[in-house]
């Protein structure tokens, strides 16, 4: 595998300081894993703002419900995916990576197969019932062509091959841009519309990206590895599920109590925190790989002195740019969507204090996964998801809009204690 980058540390002192300033996630491969996450960041902001410009709260509030279903059949591809693959394939090398990439490969295809087929009967029941299906009609092209592009790049990024991972999404999410943009300029832009352009895009990229892992795909397969992906991934994937029940499942919640105007308040804040996951996407892209190497090297010593390092870099980016949001937020929201979002700072200053909360848990869970810890995931997740199905509809009832999100906020917190007490506990 002449193509796969095995990381250099360097190490000073007793324990060995196992980075450097320049070995930290996104800058250790120069600039292309933060040029790679700021042009899907900006894709997503440009995509995401012009349709709640032009559909208005209620319709990109129909549009954000939709979206959601797509992420969540994303989050359970990285669960039970990709995140294996950044862990067990950046352990193995030569024969071994292959049988082990084309196994996962084939694993892949049978998931978003199994989505789509989910999503189009969903779609065909919403429209027997009488209802308006064209966005879950159109999601089913989205999730299949998304799914196979995100599986190629987070291949790429197991291999450290971040420059073919930035040009793989200059297909996919610079030709979306152009193409949303261009919808809007021509007055053609829906919500279904912009899920076809996201389904068109990524399966060019995808065409593209199959040449760019040829080398790492092969005819040998093992069900054996896809075994080891399961076992692996399964706490992940629990934890998923109890992640979005104790986040999403309030944008839901609060559409289903307050309408889908709620849905597109939630979102169209959400959307002012763009900017700041181009460093929490690079660093949860790029940290499970980094952090497995350190771990096979350096041990639980080592593993935790990366961690520490990681957090004294995002910690401080993070909270700078929730304050800016948190103080500008009146001003940001008629930037960017006129008069229509008015009246929503307070909902967009608790968002970024979710977010601020949240990103705690980031690397620490990273570092779970590393260790083979992931049930202390699932636990914590379950733990947020009981908490939001018991009192979410309670805080909505009394707080509204603001209530769905100082729910993700509590749920935020008990993640936060469960993954760093287990962390705190984990021994050689």
């Amino acid at each position: 595998m002449t193509h796969r980058v095995i990381a250099k540390h360097v190490g000073f002192g007793h324990l060995g300081r196992i980075v450097s300033f320049r070995d930290l996630p996104g800058l250790r491969n120069g600039i292309w894993g933060l040029a790679d996450q700021a042009l899907i960041s900006v894709t997503n902001l440009v995509t995401m703002v012009l349709l709640a410009r032009v559909l208005g709260p209620e319709g990109f509030g129909a549009f954000a419900l939709a979206y959601t279903g797509l992420l969540f059949a994303n989050s359970l591809q990285g669960a039970l995916v990709v995140q294996p693959h950044n862990v067990l394939g950046a352990s193995r090398d030569g024969d071994s990576y292959v049988r082990y990439t084309t196994s996962t490969a084939i694993g892949q295809l049978a998931f978003l197969g199994g989505a789509a087929l989910l999503t189009l009967v969903a779609a065909i029941t919403v429209h027997w019932l009488g209802r308006d299906a064209v966005l879950l009609f159109a999601l089913v092209p989205a999730i299949i062509a998304w799914q196979l592009q995100e599986f190629i790049r987070r291949v790429l990024y197991t291999e450290e091959r971040l420059s073919a991972a930035f040009i793989n999404d200059l297909v996919s999410y610079g030709g979306q841009a152009v193409a949303i943009v261009t919808l809007w300029r021509f007055e053609r832009l829906t919500g279904p519309m912009a899920l076809l352009v996201l389904a068109a895009t990524s399966a060019l990229a995808s065409a593209g990206g199959i040449w760019q892992v040829r080398g790492s795909l092969g005819r040998a397969f093992d069900v054996g590895e896809l075994r080891q992906n399961w076992h692996h991934g399964k706490w992940l994937a629990g934890g998923q599920i109890g992640y979005w029940l104790s986040t999403q499942a309030y944008t839901f919640l609060a559409a289903a109590m307050l309408g889908a105007t709620a849905a597109g308040a939630l979102k169209a804040s959400q959307i002012l925190m763009g900017p700041l996951t181009v460093l929490l996407a690079s660093i949860g892209s790029v940290a499970p790989t980094r952090l497995t190497r350190v771990f096979n090297q350096h041990g639980h010593a080592g593993l935790r002195e990366q961690v520490r390092t990681m957090y004294l870099v995002m910690i401080p980016l993070t909270g700078s740019y929730c304050l800016i949001v948190t103080l500008a937020a009146e001003p940001l929201l008629r930037l960017l969507y006129g008069a229509q979002y008015d009246g929503y700072a307070n909902v967009t200053r608790l968002i970024a204090a979710y977010y601020l909360v949240s990103s705690g848990a980031l690397i620490v869970s990273a570092a779970l996964r590393v260790n083979g810890l992931t049930r202390p995931i699932f636990v914590a997740y379950t733990g947020a998801s009981v908490t939001s199905l018991l009192v979410g509809w309670l805080i909505i009832s009394v707080a509204g809009v603001e209530g769905a999100v100082l729910g993700m906020i509590v749920s935020a917190v008990i993640l936060n204690v469960v993954v760093w007490r287990a962390f705190r506990d984990s021994r050689e």
